[in-house]
């Protein structure tokens, strides 16, 4: 089995130029046509982070990934609220079980307000370009704030 590392049915459901879940469709050359494509759930801050994690993180961290912790960090079509998404339930408030440079820490804090992002796992390896492992040399700073402005809005 293929996986490819550039694209979902979430990054082309869009009203932009060029091709997307809708013309791919109806073109007949996906294995699951969805013509309606599908939305991140949540405000902006929440469907921005949502989104990134989804199409940076979400091709090794999802079901039945391999990757430690089991975060599961797609967004899929089933998930209609920010508490149904599987990057909810497995990253947000959840123990990183490891050592992270600030001490005790969880993969996407709550409980510490607006330094929530400082104390997040998830955005401390983002920031410091070790995630993706791959194909990344520096840190992607719209993705560090996008998820870093989720975390903190966190209660």
């Amino acid at each position: 089995e293929w996986r490819v590392i550039s694209f979902s049915g979430l990054q082309l459901t869009h009203t932009g130029p060029g091709a997307t879940m809708a013309t791919l469709s109806a073109g007949g050359v996906l294995s699951n046509p969805d013509p309606d494509g599908f939305v991140v759930p949540g405000n902006q801050v929440e469907s921005d982070a949502l989104g990134h994690l989804h199409a940076n993180c979400g091709n090794c961290h999802f079901e039945g990934g391999l990757v430690e912790p089991p975060m599961r960090l797609r967004v899929l079509s089933t998930h209609t609220t920010v508490a149904t998404t599987s990057t909810f339930l497995t990253a947000v408030g959840v123990d990183a079980n490891t050592d992270c440079s600030f001490g005790n820490c969880m993969l996407i804090a709550t409980g510490f307000g607006a330094g929530n992002a400082a104390q997040s796992r998830i955005i401390e390896r983002m920031a410091a370009s070790e995630m993706p492992p791959f194909g990344s040399e520096i840190a992607d700073s719209t993705g560090v704030s996008a998820v870093s402005a989720w975390a903190n809005s966190l209660p």
